[in-house]
C-alpha cells in the first residue's frame, strides 16, 4: 500500500476500498498535516462506530514537541522516534463502550481534533508509569516514547512513540503530585 501523507499506511485508501458500499464520503478542506491526521483518526472512528471493526493502521500526528525530545534527551529516556502516531488500535481502545459506561471516555470529536490542538494543550511526564501525557480543559492522552509493535511493520519497526489511552480528566485530577513534572 502506498503512503498518503499524512498517515502510514495509506489508511484513507484502504477505508475507502473497505467502505464504498457503505456510502461514506470524507472531505478535507486544508491540506495540512494535522488537518490530514484528524481526517485518518476521523475515518478510523467512523468506522469503528458503524462496523465495530477497523483494520489496523497508524497515523502520523506529526514531529514531537521540542520540549519532550529535550526532557527525553536530558533524562536518558528511550525515544523511538520524532515522530508520534496514533495506532487504530489504540484510538478505538480510547473511545471503547467499556469506557463510554464508565463516563471516563473522550469525546470522539476530542480525538479526531488532537493534532489540531496538541500545541494548546500542557505536557507532563509521569515518572512513575514512564509517559507523556497531553491535558486539556477536559481530557488527557497518555503517550508511550518506546511503545512495543504487536506486529512488525513492512519497515522492521519494532518500537514507535503511540498513543496509549486517552480518557476525560478526573474530577481532582491536577497533576499536583511528585510523579508529574510539568514539560509545557
Amino acid at each position: 500500500m502506498s503512503k498518503s501523507s499524512g498517515g502510514t499506511r495509506g489508511y484513507s485508501s484502504i477505508l475507502r476500498e473497505n467502505t464504498s458500499s457503505n456510502n461514506i464520503k470524507y472531505e478535507s478542506s486544508n491540506s495540512s498535516a494535522e488537518s490530514i491526521a484528524s481526517q485518518e483518526i476521523r475515518e478510523i472512528v467512523e468506522l469503528f462506530n458503524k462496523q465495530k471493526y477497523t483494520p489496523l493502521s497508524y497515523v502520523k500526528i506529526g514531529d514531537l514537541e521540542n520540549e519532550i525530545i529535550r526532557f527525553c534527551k536530558d533524562m536518558g529516556i528511550e525515544l523511538a522516534s520524532n515522530e508520534l502516531m496514533f495506532s487504530s488500535d489504540r484510538i478505538i481502545h480510547a473511545i471503547r463502550d467499556s469506557k463510554k459506561g464508565k463516563g471516563i471516555a473522550v469525546q470522539d470529536s476530542e480525538l479526531i481534533d488532537f493534532p489540531m490542538n496538541r500545541e494548546t494543550m500542557s505536557i507532563y511526564y509521569d515518572a512513575v508509569n514512564k509517559n507523556f501525557l497531553y491535558v486539556s480543559d477536559t481530557s488527557k492522552f497518555v503517550i508511550r516514547t518506546n511503545y512495543e509493535l504487536k506486529k512488525q511493520g513492512k519497515d522492521g519497526e519494532k518500537k514507535i512513540v503511540n498513543l496509549l489511552t486517552a480518557s476525560k480528566l478526573g474530577y481532582n485530577e491536577l497533576f499536583k503530585e511528585k510523579k508529574y513534572t510539568k514539560i509545557k
